[in-house]
């Protein structure tokens, strides 16, 4: 027998599968044109939600820095003072020097397997064109068809969704200040350093169970950090028949922090250098402002799931032979010649059910910041009876990191770009099939054989 398969409206479809119980017509001998409806639900639990063999669920870490250079500078006020065609000398106070380097944060977003749970019940049909017993070598089509159940649904559980923060500061200086007051220094000083440090400032995995709040870090500002798990639930996605669809949403904020990351980390870690200089002399003051970055930013994380199935059906003849066909399509067989048919006239077909596809995961880390980094301020500041000044030097202007992100370095690896708004920058998305697939054997049907 040479069954022919003849493809009649094709069903694409990505899916998980999984257990089904099927119940079916009775296996009566098919004497004219007959339909078989059978109702079958496909279920699965605790299945990962990244793909199977992942030994972590989720992990990307991302930096969000922004290098500067201030080039060579020399920058003051001075003035020569005469009274009465005396010369009282010269008065002023100025900077001169170079600094470069790189600041910013380093976000490291990590969750666990979590688990997806599918509930898939659908309704077959296998039509048969046999119109009475067939002599050997006759032919018949079965037609296959299938429709989903209104309640199948999709359910995920992310029990926890966390991130880590490393404060991120390498920079170089060397600059010189002085005041003078009557042609004599009465303030001379340099700056001449370094800095390479990376200290972990917060980990939310590190938390006690239940901390829904940090309060504030020492005089460096506020963090409040909000436990989330991220459970999601969806049907049918519309206008489909043959994918479900689910969405937590945008979910409250997780972390919010507000603080001078330059004076955290410095408060955090020992052996760093000063980053500030303030100076009072009589008369007035003078002084730097080295590496100045601060942070207002709330982090949200949601996830978006599409489920595409593809129900697959095996027809195992009593001949020997098995015929794969996708639900949708439909068959041309022959009948068989008794003696290859275990003697009998009759040929009987018994359909196996499977469940095949695959899942999208998208999870989306979303952020609302305001990130502003001062890389270099100077200034100084007097009023003598005989002259005064006052003046504030910035050889870059304050950066807004996220602005210089989106206009200059829009493109990063895993397509991780952040916003300066609540729009969403995508982390990750994975496209999957699902194992543990289990077979339905169904009720057989009976193609009637004519007899001698």
């Amino acid at each position: 027998m040479k069954p022919q398969l003849l493809r009649s409206n094709p069903i694409l479809a990505l899916g998980l599968g999984l257990s089904m119980t099927a119940m079916l017509g009775g296996g009566l001998p098919a004497k004219a044109q007959q339909t078989y409806t059978m109702n079958a639900r496909f279920l699965t639990n605790n299945q990962s939600l990244w793909g199977n063999g992942a030994s972590v669920g989720f992990d990307l870490t991302q930096d969000l820095t922004v290098p500067w250079n201030t080039g060579d500078f020399d920058e003051g006020s001075w003035k020569h003072v005469s009274v009465a065609g005396i010369s009282l000398g010269t008065y002023g106070a100025g900077f001169n020097g170079s600094a470069s380097g790189t600041a910013g944060l380093r976000f490291r977003n990590y969750a666990s397997d979590g688990s997806l749970n599918i509930n898939f019940p659908i309704q077959v049909t296998i039509t048969s064109s046999a119109n009475g017993p067939l002599k050997p070598g006759d032919t018949f089509t079965l037609s296959t068809d299938w429709a989903p159940d209104p309640n199948a649904n999709l359910n995920t559980d992310l029990g926890d969704f966390n991130v880590q923060v490393n404060g991120i500061l390498q920079g170089n200086w060397s600059f010189e200040g002085r005041v003078e007051a009557a042609s004599q220094n009465i303030v001379d000083f340099t700056a001449d350093d370094s800095v390479d440090t990376a200290p972990l400032l917060l980990d939310t995995g590190l938390l006690s169970s239940g901390t829904t709040t940090l309060g504030s870090i020492g005089d460096y500002g506020t963090v409040t950090y909000s436990p989330t798990r991220i459970q999601t639930s969806g049907g049918l996605l519309a206008g489909t028949k043959d994918q479900l669809a689910a969405s937590s949403g945008t979910l409250p904020p997780f972390l919010s922090l507000s603080s001078n990351l330059t004076n955290l980390i410095v408060g955090t870690t020992s052996g760093l250098p000063s980053f500030n200089f303030d100076k009072t002399f009589p008369g007035g003051s003078i002084g730097f402002h080295l590496l100045d970055l601060v942070a207002d930013l709330d982090l949200r994380c949601r996830q978006d799931f599409v489920f595409q199935a593809v129900p697959k059906l095996v027809l195992q003849l009593s001949t020997g032979q098995s015929i794969n066909v996708k639900l949708g399509d439909r068959v041309t067989l022959t009948m068989p010649d008794p003696q290859h048919n275990g003697g009998h006239p009759d040929l009987t077909i018994t359909p196996i059910f499977n469940l095949e596809g695959h899942l999208q995961n998208t999870t989306t880390l979303e952020m609302t910041p305001d990130l502003i980094f001062t890389p270099l301020n100077v200034y100084a500041r007097a009023n003598f009876d005989v002259f005064s000044f006052d003046f504030q030097y910035e050889p870059v202007a304050p950066i807004n990191v996220l602005g210089i992100l989106n206009g200059i370095l829009p493109s990063w690896s895993n397509a991780l770009t952040y916003y300066q708004t609540y729009q969403p920058a995508e982390v990750i998305t994975k496209s999957f099939p699902v194992g543990g697939f289990n077979q339905v054997t169904g009720t057989r049907i009976v193609i009637a054989g004519a007899t001698p």
